[in-house]
């Protein structure tokens, strides 16, 4: 095995376009008639959502729609992940309960950016909360009697999943020693230079979607996968 990279300070090749600002955002792309969306996400980690008022985000100029779970009623759940112990039925907003901090609950449509951003502040200053036990690790999460996210489950384990190779397997059978430990890592979190975003385009009957994600083909399938959503809400003027 080659030594040669081992110690040494490997310039990057990704790095140029991002910093000399000549790689293409989804801030960067603008189409004829195109409105900005912000979403209002939860500040409980687990609450039940007793109410939501949008009647200040409304009444907003250049606001031109607010959209909560109860508008996308008829939009199916996302599909569950391969593995999952009980369906979890996750849809595109939390309705009854918010079981995460950032969990996104209500959808502002505005002319801009900065209105739409303005107007779901006013949307979360409307909104009441009715506080629920919360867990802060795996460990807690799942002991006995821990308050569980979905009540359909038996407890918090959404994936149980045994991995074997016979080749690790023998190599811990036949190890001389071997020992059991627990690790607990810091919070890490990534530091992109553009935050996710998405811009939709619907012309001719083609859906066209940018994304600024790390998995594609995961957006793409559970797009493909998808019904077609409401197709009401005003289209910003061009």
């Amino acid at each position: 095995m080659s030594t040669r990279h081992v110690g040494r300070s490997v310039p990057r090749r990704e790095d140029r376009g991002p910093l000399t600002g000549r790689s293409r955002y989804i801030a960067d792309l603008k189409i004829a008639g195109m409105a900005e969306v912000a979403f209002v996400r939860s500040t409980e980690a687990h609450a039940r959502i007793v109410s939501i008022d949008t009647s200040d985000a409304l009444a907003t100029d250049g606001v031109m729609a607010v959209v909560t779970a109860q508008d996308l009623a008829e939009v199916n759940a996302f599909p569950d992940y391969i593995g999952y112990i009980g369906p979890v039925g996750q849809r595109p907003l939390a309705s009854d309960r918010v079981r995460f901090v950032g969990a996104p609950y209500a959808v502002v449509v505005a002319l801009d950016r900065y209105i739409a951003e303005d107007a779901a502040a006013l949307v979360a200053a409307g909104t009441e909360f009715e506080s629920l036990p919360t867990v802060a690790d795996l460990d807690q999460a799942l002991a006995p009697g821990a308050p569980k996210l979905y009540d359909h489950w038996d407890d918090n384990c959404s994936v149980d999943q045994a991995v074997h190779r016979p080749e690790v397997d023998r190599a811990f059978d036949e190890a001389d020693h071997t020992f059991t430990d627990t690790y607990i890592s810091q919070r890490q979190s990534g530091l992109p230079m553009e935050t996710r975003g998405v811009v939709a385009d619907a012309a001719d009957g083609m859906l066209t979607v940018w994304s600024s994600t790390q998995s594609p083909h995961i957006v793409r399938t559970t797009i493909a996968q998808a019904p077609a959503a409401a197709s009401g809400f005003p289209r910003a003027p061009s």
